[in-house]
């Protein structure tokens, strides 16, 4: 092969499929389109080329790395926003709990941030059930675990943070090649040791164990007996309770509250969200202002983060385009001064289903 050492062929079934079952002794039983195969083939010359001399490094198909078609892949049993409004508590946890366990090879892979998305998604909401339960109940069956799903959670986030920040980087960078690749070059570097984290976290025994203990725990029947007795009355109890703290707080907003505050009270209502959501045609009208309350608010914490990753990358690169990266630190702060007015502005929310 001479100074080549790597190839890329790109080419249509079954020609691609027969070279891999004439190079590889185990060959794949099947290549979806879109995959991407590696092999390592151990010559010098092609004339060494022979058959099943070759190893299959890696085999990536598109359910795996992409979201997109992995969803349209999944049966319906495993994706709970077909099932969950049917189905009562317990079981909407255990299908929660089966749509993590599908998701967490493409959360590993990182191909496509989607996956962690959705998989965040699923642990928000499977702790807004658990709370829900635990706060009608009074019952301590369930502390642990809600700690360990806000914990579960909280192990995501500076990833997804970062995430939203490469995304955005061509809107915020205006047009200025020079400073988006050296934002993308710095942040893609921090994106890729947190999703390293993430992997050894998700790979140890120790999560394995707590995914086990959270399953058992909810297909026990301890746990089945007080998932049926939250009735629809106090879920629309709970419901209402929440929505009279997020009224509360956002009342008791000024211009002199903390971003913690803010960040607290979008916590509030993403809760309250997640569980009008169990219930979706009964909260048509709420859940809408709910979103997009939580939308604003998610801007507001969205700058706040990408303010922070600014003073961050100025302080590990001074002299990495100080006046861009000032300029765009600038803009951002005067973006979260909008949206902190437009915060502050906000009334009360009627929480009662239309």
């Amino acid at each position: 092969l001479g100074d080549q050492e790597t190839i890329a062929i790109i080419g249509h079934n079954p020609a691609l499929l027969e070279l891999a079952q004439w190079l590889l002794k185990q060959p794949p039983a099947q290549l979806p389109t879109g995959s991407f195969m590696n092999l390592c083939i151990p010559i010098e010359h092609w004339h060494q080329l022979a058959k099943g001399k070759a190893k299959l490094n890696a085999l990536l198909t598109p359910q795996q790395f992409s979201y997109t078609h992995f969803v349209r892949k999944q049966k319906k049993r495993t994706n709970p926003d077909t099932t969950g409004r049917k189905r009562d508590l317990a079981d909407t946890l255990q299908s929660l709990q089966n749509w993590l366990n599908d998701l967490e090879p493409g959360v590993q892979l990182g191909l496509d941030d989607e996956f962690l998305h959705q998989y965040r998604i699923a642990l928000r909401r499977s702790r807004a059930i658990a709370e829900s339960i635990r706060e009608v109940n009074g019952s301590k069956l369930l502390a642990r675990p809600v700690k360990q799903l806000k914990n579960r959670a909280g192990a995501t986030s500076h990833l997804r943070d970062l995430h939203v920040l490469l995304q955005q980087l061509p809107e915020l960078c205006g047009g200025n090649d020079e400073l988006e690749t050296g934002l993308r070059t710095y942040f893609e570097e921090a994106a890729d040791a947190e999703q390293q984290l993430l992997n050894k976290s998700l790979a140890s025994k120790r999560h394995q164990k707590r995914t086990q203990d959270w399953l058992s725990l909810i297909e026990s029947g301890a746990f089945q007996k007080l998932a049926r007795s939250l009735s629809h009355k106090d879920i629309r109890t709970t419901i209402d309770r929440r929505m009279t703290q997020c009224n509360q707080k956002t009342a008791e907003l000024t211009p002199e509250s903390s971003d913690e505050q803010i960040h607290a009270l979008r916590k509030l209502y993403k809760r309250a969200r997640y569980l009008m959501e169990l219930e979706p045609d009964r909260w048509k009208g709420p859940l809408k202002m709910v979103k997009a309350r939580q939308q604003l608010f998610g801007r507001f914490q969205d700058l706040a983060v990408q303010i922070q990753l600014l003073h961050q990358f100025r302080w590990n690169s001074p002299k990495a385009l100080p006046a861009a990266v000032a300029g765009l630190e600038t803009q951002l702060t005067q973006r979260k001064v909008e949206v902190r007015e437009q915060i502050l502005a906000l009334g009360g929310l009627d929480g009662s289903p239309l």
